[in-house]
């Protein structure tokens, strides 16, 4: 990679303040440990691999994975566990054990228990909790509120650990992704394992951090859908830590985006397209062609302005913030015939992320993103994962009808995650 910075490596500078890019690196160099108590296995497959997915493309350090007892579940987890160390092209980094009360670990996250300076997670049916230890018969999560979990839960990780930001880190809170707002444990007497749900036709504009993390999210879920994938451009080495399904050797050969996503999600239940188009613009055919959803993921206001025109029973919309000032933001919104406006919320005069940004050395260049270090919003791949899991979410409330009456949610997954700004645009 171009003198060896990345956009992780940006995201931990600009928020710590450290002097150099190298620092930062440092930083993101610490060993991550993640263990899981037997009374979890049964549903803690999603849970880790998700983890590890997030944790290889967000820290440089070792992948520890300590597991406390044994059982039929056992292997599934090891499997996937080296599944995405391997595809990211990170296998060396990994290490997976069984768990020892004499072993010194440092900071991580465990599920199904609680272990000192660790972020507790869990997930059940369409529930996520952070710091948080659900019941060892809770069944086994949605693809979604596994990714929303883990992203979660990594975040308040990566808070504290990586960042120096300890204020929310042992918040303790949950999240259902069945109503979308923050909820109990005791929600989960209300909900039976959840069920394959038919997504339809969905579109989805954008091959990049969130698209990936959109597919991800599907492709761990057993939820069917058709999707069809437009983008016009080109992976190259920098997106590989902010980009799902991508390794570090793929990168490199600059894939066409659409193309390969659609080929590395797609699985049985799960046709995926690729479409390598020209810049889309009002009135082009995948904005005219029927769908059940369309998902735009894509990071210009002037794209998001004439969505309002897709022909789709709902049109969803995530967005990241990408400034010190909105750095682990995260925006989702929902639109359909009655509620509709996302032009207005990117308007021509638009200033939504921008700001002054802090004086940098003369020297320092984002050459991986072949732009100005200045000009390249920060970017973690924890927080795109929540947006994806939020947008899968929506898709299957839309298939059963029962999209929430917010259309407006906002998430600060740096801070205190329980406190969600929800609005109704009309």
């Amino acid at each position: 990679m171009t003198a060896g910075y990345s956009r992780p490596q940006k995201f931990v500078r600009e928020i710590t303040g450290v002097a150099s890019l190298e620092e930062a690196e440092c930083l993101r160099q610490q060993p991550f440990w993640i263990v899981v108590h037997q009374s979890a296995l049964a549903r803690a497959q999603s849970l880790v691999r998700a983890l590890v997915a997030i944790s290889v493309r967000s820290c440089s350090g070792e992948i520890n994975v300590r597991i406390l007892g044994a059982g039929e579940f056992r292997d599934g987890i090891e499997s996937v566990v080296q599944h995405e160390a391997r595809g990211y092209g990170c296998i060396e980094r990994l290490s997976i054990a069984n768990y020892s009360e004499n072993e010194k670990m440092g900071p991580g996250i465990t599920i199904g228990m609680r272990l000192p300076n660790m972020v507790a997670v869990d997930a059940s049916g369409m529930y996520a909790a952070v710091n948080q230890v659900l019941a060892p018969d809770a069944p086994p999560p949605h693809g979604a509120a596994a990714c929303f979990a883990a992203a979660t839960a990594f975040a308040k990780y990566f808070a504290g650990t990586i960042l120096g930001k300890q204020a929310s880190v042992n918040e303790s809170w949950g999240f259902s992704l069945d109503t979308m707002s923050v909820s109990t444990p005791a929600v989960l007497a209300l909900h039976k394992p959840v069920k394959e749900r038919t997504l339809g036709k969905v579109h989805l504009l954008g091959a990049g951090a969130i698209g990936s993390a959109f597919c991800f999210s599907v492709h761990l879920s057993d939820d069917a859908a058709d999707i069809d994938i437009l983008d016009r451009e080109k992976y190259d080495e920098p997106n590989q830590e902010t980009t799902f399904f991508l390794s570090k050797s793929e990168a490199v050969r600059c894939p066409q985006k659409a193309v390969h996503l659609a080929k590395i999600s797609s699985r049985e239940g799960l046709p995926v397209v690729g479409r390598p188009m020209r810049e889309l613009q009002a009135g082009d055919p995948f904005l005219e062609d029927s769908c059940d959803v369309f998902v735009c993921a894509v990071d210009n206001p002037e794209t998001r302005r004439i969505l309002d025109s897709a022909h789709c029973n709902v049109l969803l919309n995530g967005g990241l913030g990408g400034t010190k000032l909105d750095a682990g933001h995260v925006l989702v919104t929902w639109h359909n015939a009655s509620v509709r406006g996302l032009a207005e919320l990117y308007p021509d005069n638009n200033t939504l992320g921008s700001g002054d940004s802090p004086a940098l050395p003369r020297e320092i260049k984002d050459e991986c993103s072949r732009l100005e270090y200045e000009c390249v919003s920060l970017a973690a791949p924890f927080v795109a994962l929540s947006s994806g899991a939020l947008l899968h979410a929506f898709c299957r409330l839309s298939a059963e009808g029962r999209l929430p009456d917010k259309n407006y949610i906002k998430l600060d997954l740096l801070g205190f995650q329980s406190y969600m700004v929800r609005q109704l645009r009309c």
